[in-house]
């Protein structure tokens, strides 16, 4: 007679209640109905290989012999949710031809190394290319020759991650005695930090996993520790870094939307892609989509059009060229305004990823309630914007202060003579968040209808455009009203 399972289960990564689905310790979220009985039948027989037909029948109810691939896809979601690197799981292993296996936290053990050789702890290799980025490169490895800290600052899906481990893939062995990467898009706070990075260093739970990373690194020698996706706990990170620098023979590389603001950070910012380099990526994707298939003359007009109001960026491009058998770009291009909603991926395991609005979604969330409503109402201007204009169009306390925090969580781009902007995609999606949108835009246009009064120039054209409409449209609200009063 088999023991009940344990209430919670402690992962290398997480801590899972096998009752609720809730993960806590180093990850967020919740598993769901069929992730939890698999994780809970599977914890029942730890070491023990269960056959793939014994989970579909005892644990989700299919009938004997029924065909079904519903615990492959259960498995492969509840890898991505509780390993470390679900390509490398080292809790829930694949027996090939016979089932699953799990494998309790204690007899977890990191793979051995030879002595004194380097060690790299990367994430697998992608098939996804990489097209050019070259200046990138170099100016980036420099940093990394210059700096202890530096941080990788861009919008998200501008390609931070991707040019990082180019960049660190490069660079020659004897640099580093060891290169660790540790992804920390599922931390939450300090705990979970501190979870993630004992994990990625290969060390067991421990009660005290801030001491047991410092004894690690302090013994490993020079070494580079790439940190992803961090913006999410960024200041609490700050605090564990300075004090890794401060104690240890160690490099810091970090990838994140905003910074982490302490002494001897050194920010690299990544940019969109050229207009060259972005049809190249869209076409190379394309390609591995769908080999036979080549771009019309049609479809190359409209293509530049469209990767602008991409903007550029890597992520988006990718989007868009995986639905090109259904969605080449001369079927694209005149649906682009339902954009947010026809560029995704059919995975739903890609996160913040899955799709352009999934994206934003991300970056939205990480926003206090007035940086949501400073962002919202910026996006009223039409091309850049100055300082002196944001503090006419914004109903907001501390304008200016908003900006700046916006700037430095990479959702406002700088732009020449101070002056600022929004990409396409976070204007039109900060539009569709805009409340009291025709009250906002009359601000907009009361200022740049005085643009001689107020000091305006060329620069401002596309925004002093605006103004006529804005004359017509009260216009006719004015005659409406009229017409309604008679």
């Amino acid at each position: 007679m088999r023991a009940d399972p344990p209430r919670r289960i402690v992962l290398s990564t997480c801590t899972v209640d096998l009752l609720t689905g809730e993960l806590t310790q180093g990850a967020s979220g919740c598993l769901s109905d069929r992730e939890r009985s698999l994780l809970a039948y599977l914890v029942e027989r730890p070491r023990e290989v269960v056959c793939r037909w014994d989970i579909a029948e005892q644990v989700f109810g299919y009938v004997v012999n029924t065909r079904t691939r519903a615990v492959d896809k259960a498995m492969h979601r509840l890898r991505s949710k509780v390993e470390a690197d679900p390509g490398s799981p080292v809790h829930l292993l694949t027996r090939h031809g016979e089932g699953y296996l799990f494998v309790p936290t204690d007899d977890v053990v990191p793979p051995p190394s030879p002595p004194n050789a380097p060690v790299r702890a990367f994430p697998p290799a992608t098939w996804r290319p990489f097209i050019g980025r070259d200046q990138e490169l170099r100016s980036l490895r420099h940093e990394l020759h210059e700096s202890r800290l530096v941080t990788v600052m861009g919008p998200g899906g501008v390609g931070k991650t991707r040019l990082v481990l180019e960049a660190t893939r490069a660079l020659e062995s004897h640099h580093f005695e060891r290169t660790t990467f540790c992804d920390l898009v599922r931390a939450q706070d300090r705990q979970g930090i501190l979870h993630a990075v004992a994990a990625s260093l290969g060390l067991r739970t421990h009660d005290d996993p801030e001491h047991a990373i410092l004894e690690s690194l302090a013994c490993r020698g020079p070494q580079l520790l790439v940190l992803d996706n961090v913006e999410r706990v960024a200041r609490d990170l700050g605090h564990l870094v300075a004090g890794w620098l401060a104690a240890l023979e160690v490099q810091i590389l970090v990838t994140s939307r905003e910074t982490l603001g302490i002494p001897g950070e050194r920010l690299f910012v990544v940019t969109p892609l050229s207009a060259g380099d972005a049809e190249a990526l869209y076409q190379a994707f394309a390609e591995a989509k769908r080999p036979d298939a080549a771009l019309t003359s049609e479809d190359k007009r409209v293509l530049p059009q469209i990767l602008e109001q991409l903007d550029h960026l890597p992520l988006a491009i990718e989007l868009a060229a995986g639905r090109v058998q259904v969605l080449p770009p001369r079927e694209l291009w005149p649906r682009m305004s339902d954009r947010f909603m026809l560029i995704a991926r059919r995975n739903d395991d890609a996160g913040r990823h899955a799709s352009l609005r999934a994206n934003l979604d991300w970056s939205w969330a990480l926003l206090s309630s007035r940086e949501q409503t400073a962002l919202s109402q910026l996006s009223v201007f039409e091309g850049d914007f100055t300082l002196a204009a944001v503090e006419q169009v914004l109903d907001v306390d501390g304008p200016i202060e908003l900006v700046h925090t916006l700037v430095e969580r990479s959702l406002i781009q700088t732009a020449s003579h101070g002056r600022f902007t929004l990409l396409v995609n976070v204007k039109a999606y900060a539009s569709a968040q805009l409340e009291e949108p025709e009250i906002v835009r009359q601000r907009h246009c009361t200022y740049f209808a005085n643009g001689p009064r107020n000091g305006l120039d060329a620069q401002d054209s596309a925004n002093l455009q605006t103004t006529p409409r804005c004359k017509a449209s009260r216009h006719r609200g004015k005659r409406s009203r009229r017409t309604q009063s008679a």
